[in-house]
């Protein structure tokens, strides 16, 4: 089955917890201020701010009806900002991220927007 990249507005309960899982796999970098017991709520906190934020979207990876894969884009008038591109540790290494990559670029270029790329995230 070949992963379906899409933007998710209005996620579903599963989405939010796939979302959640795929945040929590992230590197240790992107966690930068995270303790280990505060982690859960931290990620669910910032799912939970993507979502409320308008312009910012998650466009996530999905195979066999669940995200393995998320970026945040963050879309301006000019440009968007892509941010907290992340996949799960066990989908990593099997081109997930280079069809989430290709797929935002397409899609920029559609709307014929600049694409910046974040290298820390801010979100966390």
């Amino acid at each position: 089955m070949p992963i379906i990249v899409e933007i998710i507005d209005f996620p579903s309960e599963q989405d939010r917890e796939d979302l959640t899982k795929i945040y929590l796999d992230a590197p240790n970098w992107m966690l930068c201020d995270f303790e280990n017991h505060h982690a859960i709520s931290r990620v669910k906190q910032f799912v939970q701010s993507i979502i409320e934020q308008p312009m910012t979207h998650f466009i996530g990876a999905r195979f066999n009806d669940r995200l393995v894969g998320a970026a945040v884009v963050e879309q301006l008038e000019y440009d968007w900002h892509i941010r907290s591109m992340c996949v799960r540790k066990v989908t990593r290494n099997r081109g997930v991220g280079k069809r989430l990559h290709a797929e935002i670029n397409r899609l920029a270029q559609q709307q014929q927007v600049n694409l910046v790329f974040e290298q820390a995230p801010k979100d966390f």
